[in-house]
């Protein structure tokens, strides 16, 4: 509204100087959508770096003691050093270019305000123009930063947004990897039995986590599963809700294959 306003009110008072007017903000106009093509990967890297970051330390804070078993302190901490080290670069980057924006329509200004006093007050001498038309004209001018500033603000924050929905959209387009049979039946009444046949699993090909896990556990009771941190106890949780595929074996519900 503000912009519109001083866009009328230049026009009204000065139809001349209009096209100074359309200069500027055609510029700006232009220096965002610049900006923003530009800061729309190095956003999404930045959001993507930091995604990273934040599972390194979740990881190493929820599997502290796994770390420590193994003695991989070092290979976490070298991890973490990289997706650190990634993210600081993207946002060094991003910070870089659009602290270019607001600089850059202070110029724009600049170059108006100097335009507007040189050819302005030539007309105030030649009598073309009122002194008090180039001072109201000025005023227009000192009032069109602001608004040309909250444009690019604007602008760059919905860049920001998309890069970030980006990824939200990455999630619910993707493929699932575990999918149903198309003859599979659904289960409609389940009573709770679970049953693995020699179930057989692992997180890579060459490395199995359970082998030939077989057990029943009848509808109402319950299993009680021990074992050391990393031995397999949360992959067989895992594996009943089909989190995860087996490599090997059959899991049933209620006497269904799941």
């Amino acid at each position: 509204l503000q912009l519109g306003g001083v866009t009328i009110g230049f026009i009204l008072f000065s139809i001349e100087l209009s096209w100074l007017l359309s200069i500027a903000i055609v510029s700006s106009l232009l220096l965002s959508y610049f900006l923003a093509k530009k800061l729309k990967p190095i956003f999404l890297e930045t959001r993507n770096s930091f995604g990273a970051l934040t599972n390194t330390i979740r990881e190493n804070i929820v599997g502290a003691q796994v770390v420590r078993m193994f003695n991989t302190q070092g290979k976490e901490l070298q991890k973490f050093s990289k997706n650190n080290e990634r993210f600081y670069k993207a946002s060094v980057r991003s910070v870089k270019l659009n602290s270019l924006y607001m600089p850059s329509i202070f110029i724009i200004i600049g170059f108006m305000t100097v335009f507007t006093l040189l050819v302005g007050g030539i007309w105030v001498i030649e009598e073309v123009i009122t002194l008090a038309t180039l001072i109201t004209l000025q005023s227009f001018i000192a009032t069109l930063g602001f608004p040309l500033v909250m444009l690019g603000q604007i602008m760059l924050m919905y860049v920001q947004a998309d890069a970030a929905l980006t990824r939200v959209r990455d999630v619910l387009e993707s493929t699932p990897e575990v999918k149903d049979l198309p003859d599979a039946a659904p289960i409609e009444h389940m009573k709770g039995e679970v049953e693995f046949e020699n179930v057989s699993f692992g997180y890579t090909s060459d490395h199995r986590i359970l082998k030939n896990v077989s057990f029943n556990i009848a509808a109402g009771k319950k299993l009680a599963i021990l074992g050391t941190t990393g031995s397999g106890k949360s992959t067989i949780i895992n594996l009943i809700p089909r989190f995860y595929e087996v490599s090997d074996g059959i899991i049933k519900i209620d006497q269904e294959d799941i």
